[in-house]
């Protein structure tokens, strides 16, 4: 792009201006190519997307406190912008949630994000659309003040011909294609015509008749497609944590848990409601299950001949305490036997020797 204070970027929906926006800031990655940018950090950058992406729960107050925060804006100052950006802009009154807001009041308190912290470079894709006349006029003006009396530069896309006239260079684009990058008036001067209208719709055809003329000869361009490691961000990534991005980030959660005090609720509930099922249904001793013990440990056989009988008359007077140590005591299968019937139904006990005189079925 030539380097300019004023730069609009005009075209139809679809052609590809929010995507080089994207670029620009470093949320997508080029095909091919490289972007260079005058600014050397992403603080110096105050971009507005084209969606709203503002947190609905939150009201404007705790928006700009948060993106301050962010910025590393101090609280006085922080406040300052808060009130003038609430002036130029007409925005609600700042304990409003955003959720309640209009679209259109939503976009300004968009812009006004992008605003907060005086950036160098402004990239706003399609600031004004739904905004009402007067109020579309009050921001250019804010605009122009800003690049002719505080040097910065702005970037800014639109579909109305009438604002890009107020810019340095328009830039046309159509198809993905930049059809053209001049002045205003050097634009209509090379394409011959009277309005800016006549001058993209000029454009418009010639780029038409080369596409269909393209079709007709069978000509396909294989543009070079790059990796994201070898499309490096135009800007480069700062320090990965910094205290009051942190302090932003917890302020914000915290606002969200007060606006959200169901979902919380149930999200704390769930973990412990999940650990309770799963406690009360794996792991348990299981129910109603018989079980047969064979043991050749016990020779010793209590007159009533059964297993169980000759372990309660062995180990009646030992508790399972004493058998916790590091030499397992004898009968150590009366013992675990007894642990066994308190439960389990325990239905048939037996050593090998009753094995070998069981019947045969």
């Amino acid at each position: 792009m030539v380097p300019v204070n004023r730069y609009g970027l005009l075209g139809p929906s679809g052609c590809g201006k929010t995507t080089l926006l994207s670029c620009i800031v470093g949320r997508k990655y080029l095909d091919s190519g490289t972007i260079k940018l005058a600014v050397v950090s992403r603080s110096q950058i105050g971009y507005m997307p084209q969606e709203v992406a503002l947190f609905n729960e939150l009201t404007i107050r705790e928006i700009f406190n948060f993106y301050g925060k962010v910025f590393g804006l101090h609280s006085n100052r922080l406040k300052e912008r808060s009130e003038d950006l609430q002036k130029m802009l007409e925005l609600p009154p700042l304990t409003r949630t955003v959720g309640t807001l209009s679209g259109g009041q939503q976009r300004r308190v968009s812009l006004a994000v992008s605003l907060l912290h005086n950036p160098k470079l402004l990239i706003l894709d399609e600031p004004t659309v739904g905004l009402d006349p007067l109020l579309c006029q009050s921001i250019w003006e804010y605009l122009l003040n800003l690049v002719n009396n505080e040097d910065k530069a702005v970037i800014i896309t639109t579909h109305y011909i009438e604002e890009a006239r107020q810019t340095h260079v328009i830039g046309l684009m159509r198809e993905g294609v930049l059809l053209s990058e001049e002045s205003p008036g050097q634009l209509m001067a090379s394409t011959n015509s009277t309005y800016l209208e006549e001058a993209f719709l000029t454009l418009s055809t010639r780029q038409q008749e080369m596409l269909n003329y393209q079709e007709q000869k069978c000509v396909h361009y294989d543009y070079p497609l790059s990796s994201k490691n070898s499309s490096p961000s135009p800007l480069p990534n700062g320090q990965w944590f910094k205290g009051h991005r942190f302090i932003a980030q917890l302020i914000k959660n915290m606002y969200w848990v007060q606006r959200n005090v169901p979902l919380m609720t149930f999200l704390l509930i769930l973990p412990a409601l999940q650990s309770f099922l799963f406690c009360t249904s794996v792991g348990q001793w299981p129910k109603d299950l018989a079980v047969a013990f064979v043991s050749d440990e016990i020779t010793y056989f209590s007159p009533s001949g059964t297993l169980m009988d000759s372990c309660r008359e062995i180990v009646h007077n030992i508790s399972y305490n004493e058998m916790l140590q590091c030499n397992l005591p004898e009968y150590f299968s009366c013992h675990f036997l007894r642990q066994l019937e308190g439960n389990l139904n325990v239905v048939s006990c037996f050593n090998r020797m009753h094995i070998l005189l069981l019947p045969l079925v």
